[in-house]
């Protein structure tokens, strides 16, 4: 364990980060920190929760809000479920791609999975890491596809199970069943970037030669 936490240190502090954020959102009722984690201002006002303007927000200079609600987890289940993928997708990617290459891919997944997922369903209040999972299967796919790195080949079926869950989402069943609002946007997003980033990357890779001088 201790040797993986040396090894994936990204993926270990995403993971606390979203405990951290778990916590709060289940323990922070009067919204005195959870305001300022959420994509725009939210405030509790009169006992109703109000959600105030995203520009007004980033005009003041707020501009964590664009990756902070990734850690935002509104359900224990849906917090466990990423994070166990979180550290089974992350793991792999800094193992083969190394830890500012994670990084790089949770703000900007991160990010314009919360943009997409802003501009879809204005003024509601979403979180979670789903769209960074995403981000984190296509770019592992798309980098093991074009430079048959093993290292980040991904379980058999895992893709297809994936793609078709998304697919579900997006048709609206999972909701009309009760399970809560998906936010689809940020998946699909988060998808696309992933798989831009992992192809860029392989097109751009020189993998090491060997031989003697």
């Amino acid at each position: 364990m201790w040797q993986s936490l040396r090894s994936s240190p990204v993926t270990f502090v995403t993971l606390l980060l979203s405990l951290l954020g778990t916590l709060v959102v289940y323990s922070d009722q009067s919204l005195s920190v959870l305001h300022w984690l959420t994509f725009t201002d939210v405030n509790r006002i009169a006992g109703r929760i109000v959600v105030g303007d995203a520009l007004a927000s980033y005009a003041r200079g707020e501009y964590w809000r664009l990756v902070t609600p990734v850690f935002l987890h509104f359900g224990l289940l849906h917090c466990v479920f990423n994070m166990l993928w979180t550290w089974e997708l992350g793991r792999r990617l800094e193992a083969a791609r190394g830890s500012v290459s994670f990084l790089a891919l949770l703000l900007l997944a991160g990010g314009g999975g919360n943009i997409a997922q802003f501009l879809a369903d204005r003024g509601a209040i979403f979180g979670g890491m789903s769209g960074v999972i995403y981000g984190l299967l296509g770019y592992l796919w798309a980098w093991s596809r074009l430079t048959g790195d093993p290292r980040t080949s991904l379980p058999r079926g895992l893709l297809g199970f994936m793609l078709g869950w998304l697919l579900i989402c997006m048709s609206g069943l999972v909701e009309a069943l009760g399970f809560g609002a998906i936010a689809n946007a940020a998946h699909a997003v988060g998808l696309l970037v992933g798989l831009a980033l992992g192809a860029g990357a392989a097109l751009l890779y020189s993998p090491p030669t060997s031989g003697r001088s």
